[in-house]
C-alpha cells in the first residue's frame, strides 16, 4: 500500500539527511493499526474544524485535496451516504477538511445512522476505515505529509503530536 511505499521510499533516500530516523520510521503510519489510523483522521478533523481557511494547517491539507480525490469527493461516495451527510450538515465536496469532517461525524454518530448506511460503512473500526480507505487510498499519507510540513512535532497542534516522533 501507499504507507509501505512511503516508508521504504524514505528509507532508501541517497542522502542520509533525507532518510527518517529510527524514531521517525517507528512512528510511521505503516505501523499503525486500524483504530489508530482512524483516530488520527478524527483528531486531525477536530484540529482543523475551528480554523480559518487561511490557517497554515488547513492550507497544507487543501493543497493535497486533488491527490486524495481529484476535484470532488462527491462521486466517490454512494448516494445513500451523501443523502445522510447532507441531511445533517452542508459539506463542500471540493474540500479535504470537509471530507475529514464527514468521516469524523459519521463515526461519532455511527450508532444513530440508519441500518443501510451502517451496512454500507461496515463494522467499527475495521470495516469503517476500510470503506473510506477504499475510496480515498491516499488520504492517510497525504494528511500525514501535510502535518510533516510543520517540521517539528512541537509545532503541531497538541492532539496531533503523538502521531509523530519526538523532536530531536
Amino acid at each position: 500500500g501507499g504507507e509501505a511505499r512511503d516508508l521504504v521510499g524514505g528509507m532508501v533516500q541517497g542522502a542520509a539527511v533525507k532518510r527518517p530516523t529510527a524514531a521517525q520510521a517507528h512512528s510511521h503510519p505503516f505501523f499503525w493499526g486500524k483504530a489508530r489510523r482512524l483516530q488520527f483522521l478524527m483528531d486531525l478533523s477536530d484540529a482543523v474544524e475551528a480554523r480559518e481557511p487561511e490557517d497554515a494547517l488547513v492550507q497544507a491539507l487543501e493543497r493535497r485535496a486533488a491527490r486524495v480525490f481529484g476535484a470532488s469527493w462527491e462521486p466517490l461516495i454512494e448516494r445513500e451516504l451523501l443523502e445522510d451527510l447532507g441531511a445533517r450538515r452542508k459539506y463542500d465536496y471540493g474540500q479535504l477538511c470537509h471530507l475529514l469532517r464527514a468521516i469524523r461525524n459519521k463515526k461519532s454518530h455511527y450508532y444513530d445512522l440508519g441500518e443501510g448506511v451502517r451496512e454500507l460503512l461496515g463494522p467499527m473500526p475495521e470495516g469503517y476505515l476500510s470503506y473510506w480507505a477504499s475510496r480515498f487510498p491516499h488520504l492517510l499519507m497525504e494528511a500525514h505529509r501535510a502535518l510533516g510540513e510543520f517540521g517539528k512535532r512541537s509545532a503541531l497542534p497538541h492532539a496531533l503530536a503523538p502521531y509523530f516522533a519526538p523532536d530531536a
